[in-house]
């Protein structure tokens, strides 16, 4: 039986360290922070005896096999324009990767189309090399008129070299999951015969897709159904609305195949794990869920082969936590938190034999250990970046700040290491989405604006997701309102405890970030001194009404972002009110703008047409355009020089002695 319910201790009110060293620590070198980690998202074989993972090799990010025996490393991919995605280990033998150019930054079809987006294998002594499925570029420049696009889902687990992969052609909104060969690419369809135009499904141990969600023509309600087998009959067991709080999503099955797992909100705030009761059609018993977090699937940890669940990992305000189901493995993670105390510490391999252990914290970038179950010994490993110095690292610590509509607003707050926790300059960082999150942990960003001696806010305003449903319906339609209302409101939590200085104030973000910098110039002119704006939305009708980005033409824009941001025609009043663009001559403020030449999800003019209103105005703006990036900048030197020009511009706006 599982626990549950599961209470993960969090600050749930504003509480601020006062105590810091005496002396405030050098500022930490630009290239230390944000050139690529050298080690990152290292995987144990099955059998326990080679470690995978993607390393910097040649300027580009490869696959890395280390034999832990000979304690010797073997680079099993050459790429040399293209870099390694996600991978994971098919068997003891084989590895399956996807690519991506990461130094394009493009978002959606057209990082895709750009020369990527391919599926890979290659054994662990980097021989049997295979092209799974060709990248769209490749497929096009064969002829093809509609390209297959395709995600590696995971490895089946049951000792083939076979691999279950996400895919829908251009031009399509049907998913498909397929079986695939990773040694011959012949491809086995396993979403015949749906009951409908799938966006979801869950296969069993065995392979067998058994639980789907669909959507109507509408697509503003969706169906999850279910079948006992490849043969059997699709049997509705519910309908519920996509974008509200009784949505049903199956997460897995049991071992067995018996038994069905979802996460759902329904009764409640915050998503939970349930068992589903499919005889009455009906959320069964819940199984593990959070007061104030929500569970997502991807905090699911299950054993291979038998595909029993092990665990789940809950992601709340402050570190993360993991619930065990199984005995074995709470042993392991109690021993090994044990020993590297005062951090996060995922273990994974096998409980009763050899587990690799990534281990990190707010000020540690992160470092891979191997743990010997039988021994009870623990040996570092790698470490993600190796020239950094923990200890010149600021704390982040979790909080939470009342909204003046009550709304408890989740923060994390970032102070300058050996400054007072007084009259502080300020920098609240926005997070993009909106429809997403900060976790607690090491961000090389707050750590950059923190150790040039700057209080850092992050807000997860409403909007926000994974911190359950009030919060993120709150932020429906908010655009530029409410949602900057939060931001103003965690300014002033902070300055009324004095904690910061309210007159010393910048704003910066990505994305939507970049979005509610500029909002915040237009509409709160007196509460910032400046603002740093990269790629980011500078209109809410140019983001539906440009016909050569991402979003165009696609089931969300048509559909969700109407109810979610709003309707370009039935709203367009609030879209001119809250729109920076079209409020252009209330911004005074100094502004940093940056973007990529080849975003497609918030194309150029975006910033174009924000840079010459500002400047048709007089405000101070100083802009930078990177060629090759896309929605955000992966190129290390252009990530060089844009916080290097970043700290000039808050030295000269806003400095912090």
């Amino acid at each position: 039986m599982f626990t549950p319910l599961i209470r993960i201790g969090i600050a749930c009110a504003l509480l601020i360290a006062t105590a810091f060293p005496s002396v405030f620590a050098a500022p930490i070198p630009v290239e230390t922070l944000f050139r690529h980690a050298q080690n990152r998202d290292m995987q144990l074989s099955p059998d326990g005896r080679f470690v995978a993972g993607r390393a910097t090799v040649g300027g580009r990010i490869n696959l890395v096999v280390v034999d832990l025996e000979k304690r010797t490393a073997l680079p099993v991919t050459g790429f040399k324009d293209m870099d390694v995605g996600h991978f994971e280990w098919v068997n003891d033998t084989r590895l399956v990767l996807s690519a991506t150019d990461d130094r394009s930054g493009s978002s959606g079809y057209d990082q895709y189309y750009a020369g990527s987006g391919g599926i890979y294998a290659v054994d662990r002594d980097a021989s049997n090399w295979r092209e799974v499925i060709p990248s769209p570029k490749k497929q096009v420049g064969d002829g093809a008129w509609h390209p297959t696009f395709a995600w590696l889902r995971r490895a089946m687990e049951d000792g083939s070299d076979d691999v279950l992969v996400q895919t829908v052609k251009h031009g399509s909104k049907v998913v498909a999951l397929e079986r695939v060969n990773t040694r011959t690419a012949k491809r086995q369809t396993l979403t015949y015969n749906m009951p409908g135009n799938v966006v979801d499904a869950v296969v069993d141990a065995k392979g067998v897709v058994r639980a789907v969600v669909t959507v109507n023509g509408a697509e503003t309600r969706g169906t999850l159904w279910l079948r006992n087998s490849t043969d059997a009959p699709w049997v509705k067991l519910e309908e519920f609305g996509m974008l509200e709080h009784d949505q049903v999503w199956p997460a897995a099955f049991d071992g067995t195949g018996s038994q069905l797992y979802v996460l759902s909100a329904r009764g409640r705030d915050t998503a939970a794990l349930f068992s589903y009761d499919i005889a009455n059609r009906k959320l069964g018993e819940q199984l593990v869920a959070h007061p104030e977090a929500d569970l997502s699937d991807y905090g699911l940890i299950f054993a291979r082969k038998s595909r029993e669940l092990l665990g789940v990992t809950v992601y709340g305000d402050a570190e993360p936590e993991t619930a065990w189901f199984d005995e074995a493995w709470a042993t392991v993670q109690a021993r090994v938190d044990a020993t590297l105390k005062g951090r996060v510490n995922v273990v994974r391999g096998k409980a009763t034999d050899r587990v690799l252990v990534y281990s990190y914290s707010d000020t540690m970038p992160g470092e891979y250990y191997l743990y010997d179950v039988k021994a009870g010994s623990i040996e570092p490993l790698l470490k993600t970046r190796p020239d950094f110095e923990p200890a010149s690292a600021s704390v982040t610590r979790a909080l939470r700040y009342p909204a003046r509509d009550g709304l408890a607003i989740p923060a994390y707050l970032t102070l300058p290491k050996g400054k007072p926790a007084k009259g502080l300059p300020l920098v609240v960082l926005v997070h993009g989405g909106p429809w997403g999150r900060d976790y607690w942990g090491f961000d090389a960003e707050v750590q950059f604006l923190a150790s040039r001696g700057y209080a850092v806010l992050q807000p997860q305003f409403r909007g926000s997701t994974g911190f359950g449903s009030r919060l993120y319906t709150a932020g429906f339609k908010q655009w530029g309102l409410k949602m900057q209302d939060d931001l103003n409101d965690g300014v002033s939590a902070l300055a009324k405890q004095g904690t910061v200085d309210p007159s010393r104030v910048c704003i910066m973000g990505a994305s939507y970030g970049g979005f509610a910098t500029m909002s915040a110039l237009a509409r709160d002119a007196d509460k910032y001194r400046c603002g740093i704006n990269m790629v980011g939305v500078t209109d809410p009708g140019l983001f539906f009404s440009i016909v050569w980005s991402d979003a165009a033409d696609t089931r969300w824009i048509e559909n969700d972002a109407k109810k979610m941001i709003g309707d370009p025609d039935a709203d367009a009043e609030m879209f001119n009110r809250v729109s920076p663009l079209k409020n252009a001559k209330s911004i005074r403020a100094p502004v940093l703008m940056a973007y990529g030449a080849e975003d497609y999800r918030v194309p150029l003019p975006h910033g174009e047409k924000m840079r010459d209103a500002l400047q048709a105005n007089g405000t101070p703006v100083e802009w930078h355009v990177f060629a090759g990036e896309g929605h955000g900048f992966h190129i290390e030197e252009n990530r060089f020089q844009l916080y290097h020009a970043i700290e000039r511009f808050l030295t000269k706006y806003n400095p912090a002695d």
